[in-house]
């Protein structure tokens, strides 16, 4: 006779680990190479599947680290049962008291590595470098009498090891809760902890229910016939510079059913690690950097952050129109705070030494601290993480800010990620390009794929060329704010064309009415509808990016030529007065929208702005964004989840920008679509595949099941090492000298058109302050040498990271922060 103990303590996993890895950094010190090559050894971190926190240690090739891995008992989906022989009725041959654990065959020890590495702006930061994952009932099997089991850890596609992690002395042991009574006990005991354990001595694997392999095995099929469906319709409706820029799925550890890929909307569900109150502090000193020099109301003093907070108090239409373009800057202001960004990739070893491979890599696991180097894919995730936090937990008036962020969110914005072909992989030095396109290498814009099947879907995902720039667009990716009832409009006016695309005939209007009525009720949340005055003001409503890869004004064109033109001289001031300060490691806040030349997507190509070059004063087409190709909402947004929709066999979270034909809805059709065209609203929007609602709900059962193998967050703020703290305080302290000298300097000095002069911006990341305090005292020099006056903006964001601790019962230190400087400079020497 056995009895149940489950619910009266905890199961946990002890593990010893070494991990073996080439030796990146000495291979870069001794023979020199590209900086992506420099990569020094970092943080493991280790979970079970359905864990709510993983565990990390500092893992080397010798001497051997002891990780200690909660196994939840909790997860409906992988049930864990302990049982202990009692002592009415002891199994034959097992004394009483003894434990057995029976284990789900799908429960899985991950584990992925990260390494310290340089962004393109030299500023260091650690990133992730590769993962894997194992059978739990394998490794204890493993590690059993003595042996031992090795994890590879892979980067994404690429199957070549980055590192190697080997464990033994696997075992399970059971901690009874202080006050559960044990087995044979006549009263409950509370002795500490390691008199309270008891070891696992025997271990059995039960296989899952019948109707959830069904699931499984429906959902592989519905993952198959999407990925088919997406490039059947791709190879239809193309992009003509960059053919194979779609993105359907992408690659992961462990994946839908164990197959290693998963539908994008899934990395769209990815949290940040940032816990939400150190969210709301950073939008909120975002918005008042963004609003810093925007002069006071002269009627009533009021300040222009104080009429932010003031317009966006209650949601609606008002919140939405004052706020949206101010968060989206904002929003892009912190990623780049916090994301140091390098191409996707990891480095290797090659016959001349050090070397650096691309390798497209989007991760559904939370960032591992808030200051992870990645790629455009990881900060187009931040972007829309940050402000899907602030959605999520807003909702009330006590959540402070992000309750002012929500105002201008919902119901009237929609969180989107986009793939956009761009003028290079990253936009950092937009400012110097010209309209030939810049950058190149890199990106992280999606990639192409062949047919179905599993193996197309793997290869659709991850193995095409996503960073080759072809007729100067290189592939991106970009969060957008786009107007929720302007997609359900784009869905209407493609609606004709993805019927012809899909049924292989001339389009029909069967229906169109249903569904478009199903899409509007659905993507406001399928019981509340905005008054159609609201939603007639939405229509108004600008699309707005996040840009992560430099700091930027969200606005994608301005439809005002006279202020296009005022904008586009102002640019090209700024751009004379950031060359003037010259290179650096802080992150220069760009306006994007002005300056760029010929817009390549729709009929209209007569304006004068057509053949102007970046930073030509009539240029009013984007400077970085060339067409906008793909749009992806997550597995939980309305257009996808609604009920409504998979009655109608519509679930569709993935939309292909095409250009209207002018000869007719059933003609042949582009895919992307010029900023210009998405604000003048001459755009369709095509679903890239749709699913039924078995398939829909089939595979939400299935992603809900693999993402239980997804490494969860770390527990708690970033603590900084000892190192990392002295840094950061020296340079904090630069910064502060910095403020206290450009306050000392005058304010009313007076500019003309024959001595212009700029007010620049820049985010200093937080990475940079913690890793490279020399190269934030080259920049304060630059700064203080360049600078007629300006200031410097230095707000603590609580819970956000902690300074290392002199001792275990030293008070905690606040070590995040939001830096930004503002500076007026001299376009022209003086």
């Amino acid at each position: 006779m056995s009895v149940d103990v489950t619910g009266q303590g905890e199961l946990l996993l002890r593990i010893k680990v070494t991990q073996s890895e080439p030796p990146y950094l000495e291979s870069f010190l001794q023979n020199g190479g590209p900086i992506d090559a420099a990569a020094a050894p970092w943080h493991t971190d280790f979970a079970v599947s359905g864990a709510s926190a993983a565990s990390w240690a500092k893992l080397r090739r010798r001497g051997v680290a002891d990780v200690e891995l909660a196994i939840p008992t909790n997860v409906a989906a992988m049930p864990v049962v302990v049982t202990a022989a009692s002592e009415a009725g002891a199994e034959a041959g097992a004394d009483a008291g003894t434990l057995c654990a029976t284990l789900p065959s799908t429960m899985r020890l991950n584990a992925c590595t990260s390494r310290m590495t340089a962004g393109i702006n030299g500023s260091l930061g650690p990133s992730a470098a590769g993962a894997g994952s194992v059978a739990l009932g394998t490794l204890l099997a493993g590690c059993a009498n003595g042996g031992h089991t090795q994890i590879g850890l892979e980067y994404s596609a690429w199957k070549g090891h980055s590192a190697t992690v080997g464990i033994s002395g696997a075992e399970l042991v059971w901690r009874r809760a202080a006050d559960a009574t044990a087995v044979g006990d006549a009263a409950p005991a509370s002795p500490p902890p390691s008199q309270r354990e008891v070891r696992v001595s025997r271990v059995a694997i039960s296989t899952p229910p019948e109707a959830q392999l069904k699931t499984l095995g429906a959902a592989v099929n519905a993952v198959n016939a999407y990925n088919e469906a997406a490039w059947g319709l791709r190879k239809a409706v193309v992009c003509p510079e960059l053919p194979t820029l779609t993105k359907p799925l992408f690659v992961a550890p462990v994946g839908i059913a164990g197959q290693g890929v998963a539908p994008l909307h899934d990395a769209l569900e990815r949290e940040t690690a940032i816990a939400p109150a150190a969210v709301g502090g950073l939008l909120e000193h975002a918005v008042r950097a963004v609003l810093a020099d925007v002069p006071d109301d002269e009627d009533t003093g009021e300040t222009a952050f104080d009429a932010w907070l003031s317009h966006t108090s209650a949601p609606g239409i008002g919140a939405a129109k004052y706020g949206g373009k101010d968060l989206a800057t904002a929003t892009s202001l912190v990623v780049n705070a916090m994301v140091q960004y390098k191409y996707d990739g990891r480095a290797a070893i090659g016959a001349a030494g050090a070397a650096f491979n691309m390798a497209e890599s989007w991760l559904q696991m939370s960032e591992r601290t808030p200051v992870d180097a990645n790629d455009c894919d990881g900060s187009m995730q931040l972007g829309h993480a940050l402000l899907s936090a602030a959605v999520k937990h807003g909702a009330s008036a006590d959540a402070g800010f992000l309750h002012n962020v929500r105002n201008v969110l919902h119901p009237h914005y929609t969180l989107v990620g986009g793939i956009v072909g761009a003028a290079g992989a990253e936009a950092s030095n937009v400012h110097q390009q010209g309209d030939g396109g810049g950058g190149g290498g890199g990106g992280g814009g999606g990639g192409g794929g062949g047919g179905g099947g599993a193996d197309a879907g793997e290869d659709a995902a991850a193995t095409a060329p996503h960073a080759a720039s072809v007729g100067s667009m290189a592939g991106h990716a970009v969060a957008f704010m786009w107007p929720t009832v302007k997609l359900v409009d784009g869905l209407a006016r493609g609606a004709a064309v993805a019927a012809a695309y899909a049924k292989g005939t001339n389009p029909t209007t069967d229906g169109a009415d249903a569904l478009a009525n199903a899409r509007m009720s659905a993507a406001f949340g399928g019981t509340f509808m905005p008054p159609e005055a609201d939603l007639q003001a939405a229509r108004a409503l600008p699309e707005l990016a996040i840009e992560g890869t430099t700091p930027a004004v969200g606005v994608l064109w301005n439809p005002d030529p006279e202020k296009r033109t005022r904008l586009a001289r102002e640019t090209k001031v700024e751009d004379v007065a950031y060359a003037k300060v010259g290179a650096s490691i802080a992150r220069a806040v760009h306006r994007m929208h002005v300056g760029g030349g010929v817009a390549t997507s729709g009929t209209d190509h007569g304006e004068a702005c057509a053949s102007a070059a970046i930073g030509d004063a009539t240029g009013g087409e984007h400077k970085f964004y060339r067409k906008i190709v793909e749009l992806t909402i997550p597995r939980s947004a309305p257009l996808y989840a609604s009920p409504k929709l998979r009655a109608l066999d519509r679930a569709a979270s993935q939309f292909v920008v095409a250009q209207p034909h002018p000869e007719g809805e059933d003609k042949g059709h582009v895919a992307g679509v010029s900023p210009k065209d998405i604000i003048k609203g001459s755009y369709n929007l095509l679903p890239l595949a749709t699913l039924t609602g078995a398939q829909a709900d089939a595979l939400d059962e299935a992603s809900e099941i693999a993402a239980l193998d997804v490494m969860p967050k770390r527990s708690g703020p970033m603590i900084l090492s000892q190192t990392q703290s002295e840094r950061l305080r020296r340079s904090v302290g630069v910064l502060k000298t910095l403020q206290t000298d450009l306050a000392a300097r005058p304010a009313d000095i007076t500019f003309s058109e024959e001595n212009p002069a700029a007010r620049v911006q820049y985010v200093v990341g937080l990475a940079t302050m913690m890793n490279n305090p020399s190269s934030v005292e080259q920049f304060a020099n630059a700064i203080r040498k360049s600078a007629v006056n300006g200031s410097v903006r230095i707000a603590t964001i609580g819970g956000l990271a902690e300074h290392a601790r002199a001792s275990t019962d030293a008070s905690a230190e606040e070590a995040g922060y939001f830096v930004t400087v503002n500076a007026t400079v001299q376009a022209v020497d003086a």
